[in-house]
């Protein structure tokens, strides 16, 4: 019969993997929310579009590996693999995250208070 302090020893040892995965997860979770997102719009793209680990692999020129290692969310992604992921999926990742409107970015304009107000700002009296 095994004592308990033994039995806890065990699984202090056997869980430890999941102990540092949890570990490397909230140290890493400020890049790892954008990866998961990303998985799961390039996810959902091969799935709607019919596209297969493999194929997608050989329009990056990568290894199908690779591509699982992308699909986990897991991955800490360049700006260019992001860039060609957009191109073989036709898909736009990144570009509303950041212009709100695909890729068109915003054109500031001068806006004043009242219309009254604006002509005479400035001017010396």
């Amino acid at each position: 019969m095994e004592r308990a302090i033994d039995v806890v020893k065990k699984n202090q040892i056997e869980n430890s993997q999941w102990q540092k995965e949890a570990t490397e997860a909230r140290e890493n979770w400020g890049w790892m929310k954008y990866s998961m997102q990303i998985a799961l719009k390039v996810r959902s793209k091969m799935k709607s579009d019919g596209i297969t680990q493999c194929a997608l692999a050989a329009k990056l020129g990568c290894t199908q590996q690779y591509v699982s290692l992308i699909l986990k969310g897991k991955e800490n992604l360049t700006l260019e693999t992001i860039a060609k992921l957009e191109s073989a999926l036709h898909i736009d990742l990144w570009g509303s995250s950041c212009w709100g409107d695909g890729y068109q970015p915003v054109q500031p304009t001068r806006q004043y208070l009242s219309d009254n107000i604006a002509p005479e700002y400035g001017r010396q009296k």
